[in-house]
């Protein structure tokens, strides 16, 4: 598709590729901690220093924090460089706003598809598989209704397959107008902060309770295997059998119980010194008793994958 001219803030557009030199010597009015929770766009127009503006990002100048932390929404976003200067996508800029409508989007259904990627926010919606004129003003209609609040871009595109889709580019929004954004995209489901909260707390109350009951089932098959093993291991007793856990030895022989479909339960291992490292001979059977070594096959080499321990039941 073809990519939407970001419009954002700048502050100063600049047009040098890059600056050398920190043109500032003023103290930013602005913390580490603002910076590394993706720097608001608020913040941005009132900071004291020089902003200049570029293809990808906003660098920063004057006397700025040391960074603790250069990932926002989950990319390297910001970039502290040699001059003191700091570089900021545009993914960076209003990175907790941006990471309230993504959350948003995983708690109801949306009027657009949103993501994120190393560059930004996009969104889009694919309105028809053709560029008919009926679908272009379906598609126009639709452009129509994506309120102007925030900083960035909107269009008709079409893709390699000759589909239609309305392309967003969100950079940065007031956070006077956040709410009434999410409130369109959302479909009404999420109209303010309290209603963000409460579906938040309710997706996160029904996952708690359902990691809790799998939790419950997996400790109750744990038992239920354990008991079963213990009782296996008294009748394997019975018949003579003592249960085996530690290395490899040269001539080592166990049996364990195993399930086939034609019936023979029981699997026969044979190890043998190679090396400095074991191979493993193995045979099935539907008896405990040991077959004769020449019935040992499918001889397995060792490999560094291979454990050098083993477990089964050892013949007494």
């Amino acid at each position: 598709m073809k990519a939407i001219e970001p419009k954002i803030y700048t502050g100063i557009k600049d047009d040098k590729a890059r600056r050398r030199v920190n043109v500032s010597n003023k103290v930013a009015n602005i913390t580490a901690d603002q910076i590394e929770a993706g720097i608001s766009i608020e913040a941005l127009e009132s900071i004291n220093v020089p902003v200049f503006a570029y293809g990808t990002q906003v660098t920063i100048h004057g006397k700025l924090p040391d960074l603790g932390n250069e990932r926002v929404c989950g990319y390297k976003s910001l970039f502290q460089n040699g001059n003191g200067s700091i570089g900021v996508k545009y993914l960076a800029i209003d990175g907790a706003k941006k990471q309230t409508i993504l959350s948003c989007t995983s708690l109801t259904r949306c009027r657009l598809h949103v993501e994120t990627d190393s560059t930004g926010m996009f969104m889009q919606k694919r309105i028809a598989t053709d560029c008919k004129p009926e679908s272009i003003a379906t598609g126009r209609a639709f452009l129509a209704e994506i309120p102007d609040c925030f900083i960035g871009g909107k269009q008709l595109v079409k893709d390699a397959y000759g589909c239609l889709f309305v392309s967003v580019s969100f950079n940065a929004i007031y956070e006077k107008d956040l709410f009434r954004f999410i409130d369109w995209l959302t479909i009404g489901e999420i109209k303010t902060e309290g209603d963000f909260q409460r579906l938040k707390q309710a997706r996160d109350d029904k996952r708690a309770a359902e990691k809790a009951e799998f939790e419950a089932k997996q400790n109750q098959q744990r038992a239920e295997l354990a008991e079963k093993a213990a009782l296996a291991v008294i009748e394997w007793k019975k018949d003579g059998f003592d249960i085996y856990e530690g290395p490899k030895k040269d001539g080592l022989y166990l049996v364990r119980p195993y399930t086939f479909s034609d019936g023979k339960a029981f699997k026969h291992s044979l190890y043998k010194k190679h090396g400095t490292r074991f191979k493993e001979g193995s045979c099935f059977s539907d008896s405990k008793e040991r077959p004769v070594e020449l019935e040992f096959k499918d001889w397995k080499n060792p490999s560094k994958y291979y454990s050098e321990k083993c477990k089964g039941f050892i013949k007494r």
